[in-house]
């Protein structure tokens, strides 16, 4: 189980609806990571197009991981999980895939 800041359980599910299903598995790789090295998480969100994805005190493995995560994520769409790119929609900025661009 992961914890938050304030010591009560974040379970994979909350973090997961913290963001779109197309970024459930990039989610969940960091929250089994977390989880291995007993890491408080304190946020799980969408920013700027990416996943954003912060922890407390953590190790070079556990910070390296989050960023190629969220890198990832810049390239993944959040609605599908299928290639995507960051868009500016309505002063906005979305991953999306070409099919959910359209929607």
């Amino acid at each position: 189980m992961v914890y938050d800041v304030y010591g009560r359980e974040f379970p994979l599910e909350h973090m997961q609806a913290c963001v779109g299903d197309g970024w459930a598995d990039i989610v969940e790789r960091l929250y089994r990571l977390c989880e291995r090295h007993n890491i408080r998480v304190f946020q799980v969100k969408e920013k700027y197009g990416g996943l954003r994805f912060y922890v407390g005190e953590a190790p070079d493995i556990i910070h390296d991981a989050i960023e190629e995560a969220e890198k990832q994520s810049e390239q993944t769409c959040e609605f599908c999980g299928k290639e995507g790119k960051v868009i500016a929609k309505n002063g906005w900025l979305y991953c999306r895939c070409s099919d959910c661009m359209k929607k």
